[in-house]
């Protein structure tokens, strides 16, 4: 009995959820230095943006450690139209991309930690009549 209303639970939540589609183009702000490795970051955790990677990592850090970072993106893009050969501008809007991690060692077993960042936080704004 268990197992069948697990199985309906189960098959509700993901039938009743809807799909999120993020605004935006995805973007790795969370560590210079994992993308350097092509984002594979999760064997060694050397800074607090293992929250991100892989927060079973933070164990690692020793104290409290700080990271934190921001970048200004601005896009500049255009689309040009198969059929018609129109070419239609993107709207220029500038995003800011903030990144935040802070982790605590409590004890040997114990650390704490959390992060602000925002993987999708770019802006795409196309001319109302295109």
């Amino acid at each position: 009995m268990l197992y069948k209303t697990a199985f309906i639970f189960m098959f509700l939540l993901t039938v009743l959820c809807s799909s999120a589609y993020p605004a935006g183009f995805l973007v790795y702000t969370q560590d210079a230095a994992a993308s350097g490795m092509a984002n594979a970051f999760t064997a060694i955790a050397n800074n607090p943006s293992a929250v991100f990677y892989n927060p079973a990592g933070i164990n690692q850090l020793e104290g409290t450690q700080i990271r934190s970072g921001f970048m200004v993106y601005y896009a500049d893009t255009s689309f040009r139209g198969s059929e018609s050969g129109e070419k239609t501008e993107m709207h220029e809007v500038p995003s800011a991309l903030l990144t935040g991690y802070l982790t605590h060692k409590v004890d040997d077993k114990i650390s704490i930690g959390g992060g602000i960042f925002s993987p999708f936080g770019l802006v795409t704004e196309w001319p109302s009549r295109w």
